[in-house]
């Protein structure tokens, strides 16, 4: 149940510490005892708070691969799931959390200066450092160009720190027992609650010049009233230079605390959508409209909303933020939109 730890964290990140993220491990509880089965909605607190970052573990990368390893496109059996209690989409996002190399606390007792770990709770830091760097490449003014001092110096709210990070997740395959046999368990698929929006990619995330060349639209902390919509405009520019049709864009906003024991914890309701739209006044093409995180339909639980789908060639898109049901007369959202478009100004 959403506990009164989870309610105090959630007012403290909505009134008085919005520029902080807090990144939490999603817990290592997602292995069912003695079989090589998953285990759902063992996410851990303060994981399942809603303004949390919660953390989950894929297997690691590189020289850190083990014997029949598959790498990093797969979860850790170990790793705690969702759905929280209230079936909010938990964890949030995913880093290596298996043979994990750290410094060694206490060489006495072992030679080594290093030793291999696992869990959760070494995925996290990763998340963390991603974060910090997230937040320096707007300080420093990489945004939206792509390097040093090319853009105005931000000072960026932890949602949009959150939205950036979870705007670039990549897609995790499979579920992979850490046992000696190494099973591989069950697919995967996007918004689920094993992986939420995937494994954490800064290049995915962000634009950075001689890495990517995709364009981004950011707003931080804007605030919205209930009952307002805010749109935005792009057109889908794929060439040569740019060549991905993917767009990718993330809504977060910090809310309220809820009661404990919620059945619904979410206190202020945003929406989000994108649809094509036939000309400059924003006219629109029927049948276009795309949802957040995998539906057809609103999401009405989650604080952190999540589009991608593929534009078309020189279309014309119209980016919508809704004020749905809001408590307050008016809370802030951060938003994150990234693809090879162009920026419209608004009609």
């Amino acid at each position: 149940a959403y506990p009164t730890s989870c309610s105090m964290y959630d007012d403290l990140l909505f009134e008085d510490y919005q520029d902080v993220v807090f990144v939490a491990s999603a817990g290592n509880s997602g292995k069912k005892f003695n079989l090589n089965e998953s285990q759902m909605k063992t996410i851990g607190n303060p994981a399942a708070c809603k303004n949390t970052l919660a953390v989950g573990a894929s297997l690691s990368d590189g020289n850190r691969i083990g014997p029949l390893d598959l790498g990093m496109d797969y979860l850790a059996l170990f790793s705690s799931r969702g759905p929280t209690s209230d079936n909010r989409m938990k964890p949030d996002i995913i880093a290596p959390g298996y043979t994990i190399l750290t410094p060694n606390a206490h060489p006495q007792y072992k030679e080594d200066d290093t030793k291999e770990v696992y869990g959760t709770s070494y995925a996290a830091p990763v998340v963390a450092g991603n974060a910090a760097l997230v937040r320096q490449y707007f300080e420093d003014g990489w945004f939206p160009c792509g390097s040093q001092g090319c853009g105005k110096a931000i000072k960026p709210s932890g949602a949009l720190v959150k939205a950036v990070l979870m705007n670039g997740g990549q897609n995790l395959l499979r579920v992979q027992s850490i046992s000696r046999d190494k099973m591989l368990l069950e697919e995967l698929t996007p918004y689920d609650n094993s992986q939420g929006m995937g494994l954490v990619n800064l290049a995915a995330s962000l634009p950075i010049k001689g890495t990517n060349n995709f364009k981004a639209i950011a707003k931080n902390n804007k605030p919205i009233k209930n009952g307002e919509r805010h749109t935005f405009f792009v057109r889908a520019r794929i060439n040569e230079q740019c060549q991905s049709t993917e767009m990718s864009l993330t809504l977060s906003w910090y809310d309220k605390g809820a009661a404990m024991g919620c059945a619904k914890c979410l206190v202020n309701d945003l929406d989000v959508w994108v649809q094509q739209i036939t000309n400059i006044n924003g006219k629109k093409r029927n049948g276009t409209k795309k949802r957040a995180n995998g539906t057809k339909f609103k999401d009405w639980r989650n604080n952190v909303e999540r589009v991608r789908f593929d534009m078309m060639n020189n279309r014309r898109y119209r980016i919508t933020v809704k004020a749905a049901n809001l408590s307050e007369e008016e809370i802030k959202y951060s938003l994150i939109a990234t693809g090879c478009f162009k920026i419209i100004p608004n009609q």
